[in-house]
């Protein structure tokens, strides 16, 4: 590089880089053989960085993947790495050279993770170099960017004409036009007007559209019929038709409506993707409204959109502005049919003390039939036991017993247990009577321990619904994740109302939800509202990179946050455009006891255990009956058996 200190060129660039580049992290400039010139830098304060992008001599790329480089030239693979490791935020180019760093940054800053909101850009060419009215300028750089500042040196080289490119106004007006801002005279050292050669443009917009990215999904995005209020046109494809308005408002929307009134900006709304939030893919391709911003059809997606790092890497992330959980509707708790119903009156321990007592009856009538001295006749142990078992399990029902007792301790003993099982059998008819009158329900997968315990399948049409939990490391979310299915809207209306699945949905950050259309009263009442979240985010917005308004639109948040006027928005949203009814009894199904129906009508399900426990004691019988009959046949094949 040939150093010309004296140079006017030089002088100027000098001038502007202190002036208006000194807090960048580092400069980046595209030298050009042609343009030779020294930064002299002598105040500590204002010291910059510099990297040397010569690309003529580009030979390798360092430090970049392999799977970048095959779709980077040489220069953009460099670019990145300026962008990545050096971390460059403002950058120089000359003549040539600048269509060439145009094209390239657009492509390297979305492969660098790095990125800055105060990048500003130098560009300096001869006259006649460009034609100012040629495509060449029509391209998102020029259309979408601000801090851009051109010299253009005369034919004389003593004066430098300083243009911007005019960025507000309507988009239909060319905001890539280049506008004059200022004349440097080389030879005498000063500017015609002094003007601010950076002039912060987002202060004005001058009724610059700004495309909002939406579908339908409320509270978040209302997309109605037009009206005089909240008139939008819809930009869908492309295509701005004044025919095509909608009434746009939501939580979400109040953000927007805020940063228009304070930079003056009219908002217009794409509804042209269909895939719902989309996702932006490892090979630079994304579709949905995520799409939308990553092809820079629309300035900004913030659809109940979450810090989702995957996205985050190929495009900008907004502030967070509202904590949202992810809850699911999932089917009531059904009613139970237990086989088991003859055991329920009593628990365990009351089973376990009732066999103690039966055995200790067995015990008593079987020692004081067989040592007993008042009978006459002597009985043996066997007799004994089978009397004492007979006995002990027809007082336990209130039978009689077919045996003539003479003995007057065995008749006390015996109306002594009959005392007992009289108790006993009239709690458990007691306690049956409450069972078969008031139902039982099961546990309903209200909770994530009882969804994953469950293997409960939960669903939604996006996968959006789990991008959060990506990276999670956690058993319990691990298998909630696996758990979650992507069905289409008609296979959630079949699966909800037959009780199959859950149906996610959100819960706002004061109380209300948001849920898909199809979710409506049929469906709320077969189904109840998890207890808890499965699991929470910060909801941000989705932007280009780079986007030149990001940083007022984070300064908007932090106004709305301070201000608390959020819970407002959300309130009168839900007022002005939901069903606040459906709304309070999805919230109270939370805790809605399904079991307090008091007592119900006898059906043949409250016999379900009984019918069981009869038909195994028919078929027991009828068994025990087969075996007499035969082994009496063998024992006296030539008697008949009369029975």
């Amino acid at each position: 590089m040939i150093s010309i200190p004296n140079s006017y060129i030089s002088v100027l660039i000098n001038f502007i880089v202190q002036t208006y580049h000194y807090d960048a992290t580092s400069l980046c400039v595209v030298f050009n053989e042609n343009f030779p010139f020294t930064l002299h830098q002598t105040e500590a304060d204002n010291y910059v960085a510099i990297r040397s992008l010569y690309r003529p001599t580009l030979n390798e790329t360092k430090n970049i993947p392999f799977d970048q480089l095959d779709v980077l030239s040489k220069f953009e693979g460099k670019l990145v790495e300026s962008i990545e490791y050096t971390h460059c935020e403002s950058f120089i180019a000359f003549e040539e050279e600048i269509m060439i760093f145009v094209g390239s940054f657009m492509k390297s800053v979305l492969h660098s993770k790095w990125r800055s909101l105060k990048n500003r850009f130098l560009f300096v060419y001869t006259e006649g170099r460009f034609d100012e009215n040629s495509a060449e300028f029509d391209q998102p750089f020029f259309q979408d960017l601000t801090n851009i500042l051109l010299i253009e040196i005369s034919k004389n080289g003593t004066v430098f004409d300083l243009k911007t490119t005019k960025f507000v106004g309507s988009r239909k007006n060319h905001p890539e036009e280049l506008v004059f801002l200022d004349r440097y005279y080389g030879e005498t050292n000063t500017f015609e007007f002094s003007n601010n050669l950076y002039p912060d443009k987002v202060r004005d917009l001058q009724g610059r559209e700004l495309i909002s990215a939406v579908f339908p999904y409320e509270p978040f995005a209302i997309l109605r019929n037009a009206t005089e209020k909240n008139h939008f046109i819809d930009v869908k494809d492309g295509n701005e038709d004044p025919s095509k308005s909608h009434l746009y408002d939501g939580t979400d929307a109040q953000i927007l409506f805020q940063l228009c009134r304070l930079y003056n900006c009219t908002i217009q709304v794409d509804t042209s993707e269909e895939e719902e939030w989309g996702f932006v893919y490892e090979n630079y391709t994304a579709d949905g409204v995520l799409g939308l911003v990553f092809n820079r059809k629309a300035d900004i997606g913030m659809m109940a959109m979450y810090m989702w790092m995957e996205v985050y890497w190929h495009l900008d992330m907004s502030y967070p502005f509202s904590r949202d959980g992810v809850r699911c509707l999932v089917p009531v708790p059904k009613r139970l049919t237990s086989w088991l119903l003859p055991f329920e009156p009593f628990q365990v321990t009351l089973w376990l003390g009732l066999s103690g007592c039966l055995f200790l009856e067995f015990l008593a009538l079987m020692f004081t039939r067989k040592l007993g001295k008042e009978d006459i006749e002597e009985h043996s142990w066997k007799s004994s036991m089978e009397f004492s078992f007979i006995s002990t399990l027809k007082l336990l029902i209130s039978q009689g017993t077919s045996y003539i007792i003479k003995s007057t301790s065995l008749r006390i003993i015996m109306f002594s247990c009959y005392i007992i099982d009289i108790i006993i059998t009239s709690v458990y008819s007691g306690g049956l009577a409450s069972i078969l009158t008031i139902p039982a329900f099961g546990e309903p997968p209200d909770t994530k321990e009882r969804l994953v315990k469950q293997n409960f399948i939960w669903g939604a049409t996006s996968y959006a619904w789990i991008a959060s939990l990506a990276n999670t490391k956690d058993e319990v979310m691990l298998k909630i994740k696996d758990l979650f299915r992507i069905y289409t809207v008609k296979e959630l209306v079949e699966k909800s109302l037959a009780g199959e699945i859950g149906v996610a949905l959100e819960r706002l950050t004061w109380g209300h939800f948001a849920f898909y259309k199809f979710i409506d009263q049929e469906i709320v009442d077969k189904m109840k509202l998890m207890t808890e979240d499965l699991y929470y985010a910060y909801v941000v917005a989705f932007t280009p990179r780079p986007w030149a308004l990001l940083e007022k639109f984070n300064l908007c948040i932090l106004l709305i946050q301070s201000s608390g006027i959020s819970k407002h928005w959300e309130w009168k949203v839900v007022n002005d455009h939901l069903d606040e009814k459906l709304q309070r009894q999805i919230e109270d199904s939370a805790w809605a006891n399904f079991g307090d129906g008091g007592a119900v009508q006898l059906g043949l399900t409250n016999f379900a255990g009984i019918i069981v426990l009869w038909i195994a004691g028919i078929i027991f019988s009828v068994l025990v009956f087969a075996v007499e009959i035969i082994s009496n046949r063998k024992l006296k094949p030539n008697e008949n058996l009369t029975i």
